[in-house]
């Protein structure tokens, strides 16, 4: 004869688990992956800030060699000291032109690597809070 079914799973053996962590602290354990990629991606918009300023550095330093090699042409192409004095002070009022121009560019691309950042830094501070709350059961 066959035994009732007290709805323990049938034949004796132990009741069914709810569903939920089998041990403790389970249930965080998803939660703390995902705080874990906090750090990368802060790290990743400080990369791309750092690629940005080098990228406009590498420019900047490759309009400069280029203008110091039309100086150099413009001297040897001259056989007369007004003309080589008048290549050499278009090239220095050049120089302090394209200076100047850099750094309005590198004020501006740290200003916006800056305002990136802040923001990332609060989306992943909200991420925190959030996860901390589910955690914390809040």
């Amino acid at each position: 004869m066959s035994q009732p079914d007290s709805g323990s799973g049938g034949h004796g053996s132990a009741p069914a688990r709810a569903r939920g962590p089998s041990r403790p602290g389970e249930s965080m354990i998803p939660n703390l992956l995902q705080m874990l990629t906090v750090a990368p991606h802060l790290q990743a918009t400080m990369m791309k800030a750092a690629f940005a300023q080098h990228n406009e550095f590498l420019s900047f330093l490759n309009k400069r060699c280029e203008q110091e090699l039309q100086l150099a042409e413009r001297i040897c192409g001259t056989d007369s000291l007004p003309g080589m004095l008048s290549a050499c002070v278009e090239f220095c009022r050049g120089a302090v032109q394209d200076y100047t121009e850099e750094a309005t560019k590198v004020t501006e691309i740290s200003k916006d690597s800056v305002a990136a950042a802040v923001s990332d830094i609060r989306n992943e501070a909200r991420k925190v809070a959030d996860l901390t709350c589910a955690v914390e059961g809040v």
